[in-house]
């Protein structure tokens, strides 16, 4: 897994801004990362789990016998969902629900070891709050005894050491942290807490998390490995972008201040968590087709009257899809990007999509690119005042923008004046 890592270290190092210009570029970075983990993940989680699966990590003496028939069964299935998972969202998704089905618990939550702390990555049941405040020193007590033992820490309502969880909103009665671990490593711990319908927890739910702990470490740790070169090779393009900008003064910051009035329109718009990352990457990415236009295009932002040059324009957002969709971890920021230059009325670019058609975190980045633009100097304008290019894009609510979308804009706005 350190290789993977290594490489993709690599892939960010070497010169990619001196080969940008050749679409091949990212059929470089694809070889080395997304072929090396998509490639080999699914088959090597499948082996290494059955190869294993008859010596499971325990807590305590356990009896696989004594199991509940049914969801000894279903282990098959889970297996494989996990290795089906082609992204860490949906790793921790397929983690969470199982454990919520087969322990029949009322809350459960991934921690990831981050420096010196676990902290929640996902989670089932707890308010946003909870979710805020969840972090586990790595030197607390109870992860110390799980790596001593090799077992999973147990709290019932009269043990002391549940007052460690007293930060949650929830209320919380018991509570089951199993680590999740390479060797003697432990890079993440499931938290489980509260039987359903006022139960607790039994042997059989014991030994039941004593067996699908290990392939939820196997698939837990692929997907941390998977994010970390996703995040290598996005900063790496996203780094070219950014650099190309600030050799240009009417570039210079544009994509940055996109992504941050993008990002806040999303959590005006009440988008989830993974929404949010989508539309973050695809705000920094917006302007990579940008790369296929000669340099008296790279400013053009409406279609020209010339039909070559028309059509090059248009083309700019299919083109930066085809370079993307090979990496495969972006999936969801590809309709975002290609999307953006449409307009609500049907005006726009390159597939006059209208409406409701056009998805919602394109038209957040047309309006956030809009005002952007608008409040910088451009060669082809001044630039204006926030409050003018606020009164114009209301203007062009239900026209050229999504109404629902220029309220979420003016919301912002507003409490951004406010201070």
């Amino acid at each position: 897994m350190d290789s993977l890592l290594f490489l993709a270290k690599e892939a960010q190092a070497s010169g990619l801004a001196e080969m940008f210009g050749q679409p091949n570029w990212v059929q470089i970075i694809t070889g080395v990362i997304g072929g090396g983990i998509l490639a080999g993940a699914g088959g090597a989680l499948v082996n290494v789990i059955l190869n294993r699966m008859a010596e499971p990590q325990t807590i305590g003496e356990v009896a696989p016998g004594s199991m509940d028939t049914r969801r000894w069964e279903a282990l098959p299935v889970l297996i494989g969902k996990l290795t089906e998972a082609s992204e860490p969202n949906q790793v921790f998704r397929v983690i969470l629900e199982t454990t919520k089905e087969y322990l029949s618990c009322e809350y459960c939550a991934l921690l990831i070891l981050r420096g010196n702390e676990y902290r929640y990555e996902a989670g089932i049941g707890l308010c946003e709050e909870s979710r805020q405040a969840f972090k586990l020193p790595a030197s607390d007590g109870l992860v110390d005894f799980m790596r001593t033992k090799g077992q999973s820490v147990i709290l019932t309502r009269n043990d002391r050491q549940l007052q460690t969880f007293k930060f949650l909103r929830e209320p919380i009665s018991e509570v089951i942290v199993t680590p999740l671990r390479t060797g003697n490593n432990i890079f993440a711990l499931l938290f489980v807490a509260n039987k359903a319908q006022l139960g607790t927890f039994n042997k059989a739910d014991f030994e039941m998390l004593s067996v699908i702990s290990m392939p939820f470490a196997l698939s837990l740790f692929q997907a941390i490995t998977f994010k970390r070169a996703q995040g290598s090779v996005v900063s790496a393009i996203v780094d070219i972008i950014t650099n190309d900008e600030e050799t240009n003064p009417y570039r210079k910051g544009h994509s940055k201040r996109v992504a941050a009035l993008a990002e806040a329109m999303g959590r005006e718009l009440r988008m989830s968590a993974l929404e949010i990352d989508s539309l973050r990457s695809a705000a920094y990415l917006h302007n990579l087709g940008k790369f296929s236009l000669p340099d008296n295009l790279r400013f053009c932002e409406v279609l020209p009257d010339n039909p070559q040059e028309r059509e090059l324009v248009a083309q700019q957002d299919k083109i930066a899809v085809s370079w993307l969709r090979p990496l495969g971890f972006v999936e969801k920021s590809l309709p975002l990007i290609l999307h953006h230059h449409e307009r609500y009325d049907g005006s726009g670019f390159p597939s006059n999509m209208r409406g409701a058609a056009i998805p919602i975190g394109a038209m957040i980045i047309a309006v956030a690119e809009t005002f952007d633009l608008m409040t910088h100097p451009h060669p082809n304008h001044k630039a204006r005042s926030a409050e003018e290019v606020k009164e114009y894009i209301e203007s062009q609510s239900n026209s050229k923008f999504d109404p629902q979308v220029v309220r979420a804009f003016i919301s912002v706005m507003n409490k951004s004046a406010a201070g």
